[in-house]
Parts: C-alpha cells; sequence; structure tokens
C-alpha cells in the first residue's frame, strides 16, 4: 500500500465524514464514511496493511468524536481484520458484498458504541428502547452508500497500491470436471 495515497484519502474521507455525512442525515441516521472506507481497505489490502489502515481511520475518528479515546481505533482495525481474513470467499467487485460486508460490520461497530453509551450514561434505560434503530439505521445507510463509494475507490487502487482480486469464482482454482480448492 502507498502511505501517501492513504493519507490523502484519509484525510478526505474524514473531512466527508465530519462535514458533508453529517447534513445528509435521515431520521437521525448519518452514513459512516470511515466505515466504508474500513471495509474497502479491509477487502483489497495486505493482512496487517488493512489493520493498521483500519486503526489509523479509527484514530482519526477518535480524535473527531468526544468519546473514549481508542474505542474507535480498536473497533477499525478488528473490522478491518475480520474482513481481510474473509475475503477469500468474496466477490469483491460485486455492489451486494459491498452493501453486505459494510451492514454486518456497521452492526458490529454502532452496536459496541450504542452498547458502551448504555453502560456508560446514567438515562441508559430511557435511552435503550428510543435509540434502538440508531445502530441499525446507521448500518443500513452506510451499507447503502457502499457500492458507490467502492466503485469510485476501485477507480484507484493502482494509485492506492492494493491488490486488485484475480478470480473466476472465490477460492477455486479452476471449474470443471474437479474443481479443486487453492
Amino acid at each position: 500500500m502507498r502511505w501517501f495515497s492513504f493519507a490523502i484519502v484519509a484525510v478526505f474521507c474524514l473531512t466527508i465524514h465530519t462535514t458533508l455525512a453529517q447534513r445528509l442525515s435521515i431520521l437521525g441516521a448519518s452514513p459512516d464514511v470511515i466505515l466504508i472506507t474500513v471495509v474497502f481497505f479491509a477487502m483489497h489490502g495486505r493482512k496487517w496493511d488493512a489493520v493498521v489502515a483500519g486503526w489509523s481511520l479509527g484514530l482519526l475518528a477518535d480524535l473527531a468524536s468526544m468519546e473514549r479515546f481508542g474505542l474507535l481505533s480498536l473497533s477499525y482495525a478488528l473490522v478491518a481484520l475480520c474482513v481481510q481474513s474473509s475475503r477469500d470467499w468474496m466477490f469483491r467487485y460485486h455492489p451486494l458484498t459491498h452493501f453486505s460486508v459494510t451492514f454486518v460490520a456497521g452492526i458490529f461497530i454502532h452496536g459496541i458504541f450504542w452498547f458502551y453509551a448504555m453502560m456508560m450514561h446514567a438515562s441508559a434505560n430511557s435511552m435503550a428502547w428510543s435509540s434502538m434503530g440508531g445502530p441499525v439505521g446507521i448500518a443500513l445507510y452506510s451499507a447503502i452508500c457502499a457500492p458507490p463509494i467502492h466503485a469510485l475507490l476501485l477507480r484507484l487502487v493502482r494509485w492506492l497500491g492494493l491488490d486488485a482480486p484475480r478470480y473466476s469464482h472465490a477460492r477455486l482454482q479452476r471449474i470443471g470436471s474437479r474443481s479443486t480448492v487453492i
């Protein structure tokens, strides 16, 4: 991965996340542009590059938020590790893959934040039922925004120094009478 190119994308992503995404909120849910970018780098980067990219983007999100420092960076690094570990079984170019992986990762990340808010704030019982759709709404909105953002970032794969997936089918070397798994 080319880290200078990553830094430019990270700053642009953080800028979009803190300015434009908040203005596009629907019923209190706004897209998590940082999560979409973490999923993209995890789907196309090498293992430790993806984890470092997820941690770095999470660190930027930590610096921009008022919550407990380190929670976002750890969560995004874990998401990057999980997505990167399972990417060999995905069709990485397919928009449905972008949607579903971002949705599951969004449920994980924003579910952790919802649980954290319930545990730390005094009004957790009143907030618990009113914000039940919050993590799901943010995850769904992020998943809907993921395919066009991934399509844009896929055009920058060479500039970012990422792997372009080469496969006929996920984890299959050849298709015929005897399919062999790599």
